[in-house]
């Protein structure tokens, strides 16, 4: 007697459902990667649209540690780019709500800077035009401002530390004015400042506080010197270099001269 195979019989419709479960499962996994590639590139024009509003701030005032933020929120970015280019949505969107956090934080350490230098600047000009306050206009501008500065610390206060560097920015605007309205040009010494105004980057030297050591933080022209964020340059305060009686570095270049040998390491017995 032969044995009898069985077998599992399956009707049109058990198949159909089966087609139908699995059309379903691609159409989910479909869906999600959409979702996803519409909520990280959303995200990636965002950051990168307001991580260039942040850098002017931070390339004209920002400490230290204002820069250090920044660079690694840059650093941030490029890895989240890096995840997009590879199709790897999912792992982008942390990445860039990282950034946003960071970029929070550098804000309010820019905020500080901000006031601190919107009252500074408010002393001097109502100093050097106390002798124009009949002046409407003068006094006018003299009150806008301060009263730009006092919405920056309620600003600052309320961790609404973007809107405190803007109001900041208002406050030095109005201050500036007033020198016009004063028939007077405004110093060169707020150069800086106009350019910030202006969302510039001002590429000069600048001194984050002059009662510290001023070699402590201090950046140097962009266009002549290697900084924390152009490191491609070279370092600046190495005129000459030279390797057996021969110059191959001199005034910023290489002179062409390759005097030097490798040095192998001599092979085990």
């Amino acid at each position: 007697m032969k044995p009898s195979r069985k077998g599992i019989k399956c009707d049109g419709s058990f198949a159909a459902a089966i087609l139908l479960a699995s059309l379903c499962a691609i159409a989910h996994s479909t869906g999600a990667l959409a979702s996803d590639l519409s909520e990280a590139t959303e995200l990636r024009e965002k950051c990168e649209a307001q991580v260039k509003v942040l850098e002017v701030a931070a390339r004209n005032f920002g400490d230290d540690a204002v820069l250090r933020d920044f660079q690694r929120g840059t650093e941030l970015l490029r890895s989240a780019k890096v995840k997009m280019a590879q199709s790897k949505y999912a792992e982008a969107k942390p990445l860039y709500g990282d950034y946003l956090k960071l970029q929070h934080q550098t804000y309010k350490g820019l905020a500080s800077i901000y006031i601190k230098r919107a009252e500074e600047v408010f002393n001097e000009v109502t100093t050097e035009l106390v002798d124009f306050i009949d002046n409407k206009k003068v006094d006018q501008y003299f009150k806008l401002a301060n009263q730009n500065i006092q919405d920056a610390r309620l600003a600052s206060g309320g961790e609404r530390y973007k809107e405190a560097v803007e109001l900041c920015r208002n406050a030095k605007n109005y201050l500036f004015e007033s020198y016009k309205a004063a028939g007077k040009a405004v110093p060169e010494k707020y150069a800086r400042d106009i350019k910030d105004i202006n969302r510039e980057i001002d590429p000069g030297e600048f001194n984050y506080d002059e009662n510290r050591d001023r070699d402590k933080i201090r950046f140097e022209n962009d266009a002549e010197y290697g900084i924390f964020l152009s490191y491609a340059q070279p370092a600046h305060g190495i005129d000459t270099v030279i390797v057996n009686g021969a110059v191959v570095w001199r005034d910023g270049a290489p002179s062409g001269a390759r005097p030097g040998r490798v040095l192998a390491r001599a092979a085990r017995a």
